[in-house]
């Protein structure tokens, strides 16, 4: 176990070791990624333009209704939304096996160059998007089955009148003992089956598989329990790794936006200031007790100085920190599952 450690952390150096190399990829990478996800969605804004042509009477009145909740929440604007939830950051998710793919090669002791990762591999797009589209279905399986069948039991045995005098009646007893048998059933469940596929993303990169047997080869090369053992202990020391770091950006980004808020709400005039109160008196008791001993001109130079950590913060993680877990992952399957 020490010596597998060592090799797996000995591999995320190798990202250190061609620093310059790693982070030029991972810029292109990730601004392909954005490029490609803005493509993705341009034929929904183009929908919701129309959709907004024949609503409102004016272009005004139409760059005004997408800053104004009210006006265009519809269930035609509401299902446009969804899908835009979905569909961005579903394309950006490419950029994982795009970065995957470089790890791998990092691995191999290479240095994959910038125009051969496959960004314009259509064929690898296509299996990545159905299988990571069958890999959600897998593990969000489990709760759908507990509820089709604790449906179906209650319906037969008792039946849904019952069902529902008894929930009326005992709420406070029913609800939660269910609510922690699906949710812990849910969240063990879905852990594990996420740990038996996920490699199936590894599998599509390295062998040319179609997408139900990249996941059939991902679950058998994670049958055993001491590779489930193995990698749980990695994972674990590596949270411990990156506390501190998260710790750190947790701290400063939330100093700088309670000093932002609490410093806007001292330059307001009394009567502004009060009703801004009155919507949220419990944050603003927390900001006056916290910050009493702040004037309006230390409040705004600490929020000016907390923000400027916080860039140089972003820039330093992006550096140095985005890319830990994807390396990691990528070495505990090399190490471990392959």
């Amino acid at each position: 176990m020490i010596s597998l450690i060592k090799n797996v952390f000995f591999d995320v150096t190798l990202l250190y070791k061609n620093f310059l190399h790693w982070n030029a990829s991972k810029l292109i990478i990730y601004v392909y990624a954005l490029i490609l996800s803005i493509i993705s969605v341009i034929p929904l804004v183009f929908i919701y333009f129309i959709y907004a042509v024949l609503t409102w009477n004016s272009f005004v009145e139409i760059i005004l209704a997408m800053y104004n909740w009210s006006q265009v929440s519809t269930i035609f604007w509401n299902i446009v939304l969804l899908l835009f939830s979905i569909l961005f950051p579903l394309v950006y998710f490419f950029s994982y096996i795009l970065i995957f793919k470089l790890n791998l090669s990092y691995i191999d002791w290479k240095k994959l160059k910038y125009k051969k990762n496959s960004y314009f591999d259509f064929v690898l797009m296509r299996r990545f998007f159905l299988n990571l589209l069958l890999f959600f279905i897998i593990i969000s399986s489990p709760i759908l089955i507990m509820l089709l069948l604790t449906s179906i039991f209650i319906f037969f045995m008792w039946g849904v009148e019952w069902f529902l005098s008894y929930i009326s009646s005992n709420t406070w007893f029913l609800f939660p003992i269910l609510s922690f048998l699906f949710v812990a059933t849910f969240v063990i469940s879905s852990i594990y089956l996420a740990f038996r596929f996920f490699f199936s993303f590894f599998i599509l990169i390295e062998k040319d598989y179609w997408v139900f047997k990249s996941l059939k080869k991902s679950f058998k090369k994670t049958s055993w329990f001491k590779k489930l053992l193995k990698s749980f202990v990695i994972l674990l020391i590596s949270l411990v790794v990156l506390l501190p770091f998260n710790y750190i950006w947790f701290t400063v980004s939330k100093a700088s936006e309670e000093l932002y808020f609490y410093s806007n709400y001292l330059s307001l005039e009394e009567e502004t200031a009060s009703t801004l109160y009155s919507v949220n008196e419990e944050y603003y008791d927390y900001l006056t007790i916290k910050y009493d001993w702040v004037n309006l001109e230390e409040a705004n130079n600490k929020s000016l100085f907390y923000s400027i950590v916080l860039n140089l913060f972003v820039i330093f993680s992006f550096l140095f920190y985005y890319g830990f877990m994807p390396m990691l992952l990528t070495s505990m399957y090399k190490r471990v599952i392959a």
